[in-house]
């Protein structure tokens, strides 16, 4: 089980092909809760990162409210840690 695995928002923007800025609003939103992790080490953005097993949940509800949009199926949080390795190649 990865559950203590973090994200940051541009890796999770790449498995739902939005941007950063659109997983910060949904974490602002509530839609995908969000770790705070102080301030990115850049000193831009508040780095916000995200629990594999978050991720997964909002995929699953995305998927479920028949978004239109084409989603990775991922059944585990091990898929979620598998699919952002792989979109960061």
């Amino acid at each position: 089980m990865h559950s203590s695995v973090l994200f940051s928002a541009s890796e999770v923007g790449k498995l739902f092909s939005v941007s950063p800025t659109t997983i910060r609003n949904w974490s602002d939103a509530g839609r995908l809760p969000a770790v705070n992790a102080g301030t990115a080490s850049t000193g831009q953005g508040r780095g916000l990162r995200f629990r594999a097993e978050s991720v997964r949940q909002l995929l699953d509800r995305e998927r479920e409210s028949k978004c239109g949009r084409r989603l990775p199926q991922i059944v585990s949080d091990d898929d979620v840690v598998a699919r952002v390795a792989g979109a960061a190649r």
